[in-house]
């Protein structure tokens, strides 16, 4: 695959942009390639506004602490394809000369069967790194079913809600709640909850299901402002989504 067209996504990037205008032609609406500029949140903003593009990540640090073209250690596969600042130079070479590879992640989405107004919705939202139920008032927690692959695994649990990553997101929200992370499929962990609850790593092709009791909640993928407001008796149905990130790792 030639790369000629790119644009750049992120806070601050008037220096990147002119750096890469050098190479290739900046191109907003059909860009071959996207460069996300900053941290963890503006790959997912990146993801967000520019689904399915492919994608390169650099975090605006001179230090190379996680980059795969400097000094690192032995990282998670999720974490590896982030560069830095330090070698932007490198890496805008390897991606003319075509020493890349694109790698694909599926991400996971959530389904919420929600009413509003008197009428019963479904609203659909889709994460790269997870998409989660949160109680929506930190002085309450939620009281929800869980239910994977038919199966009610938990009955009215007590806490502030429950993630299902990807494997993109592993090393994420996920890891933060669990302490644990995976390298293959999805991961769900529930979020401090009253009695402890190991995190589950569900077979590919799964379906759960999350049945408020009690309280109210918010259901939230990634770092979207759009968040949809749960109530007792709603619904969320998680599952793979259909739809995959594609990012790029330098060689």
């Amino acid at each position: 695959m030639r790369l000629t067209k790119a644009f750049v996504v992120g806070r601050h990037t008037q220096r990147l942009k002119r750096v890469f205008a050098r190479h290739f032609k900046i191109d907003m609406r059909k860009p071959d390639f996207v460069v996300s500029y900053g941290g963890d949140g503006t790959i997912l903003y990146a993801e967000r506004t520019y689904p399915g593009f492919p994608k390169i990540a650099f975090r605006n640090s001179s230090r190379c602490k996680r980059c795969l073209l400097g000094a690192t250690p032995k990282i998670h596969k999720a974490t590896e394809k982030v560069y830095c600042e330090a070698c932007l130079e490198n890496a805008i070479g390897k991606l003319k000369r075509g020493k890349f590879k694109i790698l694909e992640f599926q991400k996971v989405e959530a389904t919420a069967f929600f009413t509003k107004n008197g009428r019963r919705n479904s609203k659909t939202l889709i994460g790269l790194n997870d998409v989660q139920i949160h109680n929506s008032n930190h002085f309450h927690a939620v009281r929800f079913d869980f239910c994977l692959d038919g199966v009610c695994l938990e009955k009215e649990i007590i806490g502030d809600g429950v993630v299902v990553a990807s494997l993109y997101g592993a090393t994420a929200y996920f890891h933060a709640i669990s302490r644990k992370t995976f390298s293959k499929g999805f991961g769900i962990a529930f979020n401090n909850p009253l009695t402890p609850i190991r995190p589950i790593f569900p077979k590919d092709g799964f379906k759960a299901e999350a049945h408020i009791q009690r309280r109210n909640a918010e259901l939230v993928a990634d770092n979207n402002p759009e968040m949809i407001a749960l109530r007792k008796g709603d619904k969320v149905v998680f599952r793979p989504s259909k739809e995959k990130a594609r990012i790029i790792q330098l060689q």
